[in-house]
């Protein structure tokens, strides 16, 4: 996944509301990402990027627009989530994860999304299997988070720096459950390589993209749902 402009190499998968999560669903959302080196720091991998979208469902222009977006912050990662005040929610919530994620070396993020006894969404961002956000936990603004936008993987135009944008990330291992995973079973499947059919948690897949098809022009969905990333932008196959 690499790129800053509309010309960038990302994925998409036109709006389903498979990955619309409500007011009050549970959920979880993982991914191994790896840093490249950045033709800005062509020294270390260990760019600290300015906020460029890896993973999203949700648009971002002039305001925050309703939704989600995972993106990589300085030399970690966040979470931004909730609804547009000018939609009648309580605005967005930035979760920032306290662990850094080096460069050179894979790294699984993982973003669960439980519901409280009060009914209120509670959110903790996990780096490795480890907890990892400052806070134990962050409430979600209340409200429908719920959009039409595309399931997008990587280049999202707008929460970004400038050239402290331009991505240049290996990801693969995405998965998106409808269900929030408890802990032991999150740092458990953060050493994880793979997700076997034969997991308890697979059917509550709302989409697995294990992203190492090594050809064509698609990241192929082996969840049960069957829904596939489109490869956008001048991309090539093979080998880095």
């Amino acid at each position: 996944i690499k790129g800053l402009t509309t010309s960038a190499v990302n994925a998409e998968i036109p709006h389903s509301p498979v990955y619309n999560m409500g007011t009050d669903d549970e959920f979880t959302i993982q991914l191994k990402i790896k840093k490249g080196f950045s033709k800005f720091n062509l020294t270390t991998p260990d760019y600290q990027y300015k906020w460029p979208s890896i993973l999203s469902k949700r648009q971002i222009s002039d305001v925050f627009k309703t939704g989600w977006t995972i993106s990589l912050n300085d030399n970690s990662w966040k979470l931004v989530i909730g609804r547009d005040r000018v939609d009648g929610g309580e605005g967005m919530v930035n979760i920032i994860s306290s662990i850094q994620i080096s460069g050179g070396t894979w790294h699984d993020l993982t973003v669960v999304c439980m519901k409280k006894v009060d009914g209120r969404r509670w959110v903790k961002l996990y780096t490795d299997g480890v907890l990892a956000t400052v806070e134990a936990g962050v409430i979600v603004p209340q409200g429908d988070i719920d959009n039409d936008y595309p399931l997008t993987l990587g280049y999202l135009p707008g929460e970004s720096s400038g050239n402290a944008a331009d991505l240049n990330v290996y990801i693969n291992e995405v998965k998106i459950f409808r269900t929030a995973l408890p802990e032991a079973v999150v740092k458990e499947t953060a050493c994880d390589p793979s997700l076997h059919p034969g997991s308890p948690y697979f059917q509550y897949l709302a989409g697995y993209w294990p992203m190492k098809e090594g050809t064509g022009d698609k990241f192929l969905d082996k969840s049960n749902i069957g829904k596939d990333f489109q490869i956008k932008g001048a991309y090539f196959v093979g080998s880095d």
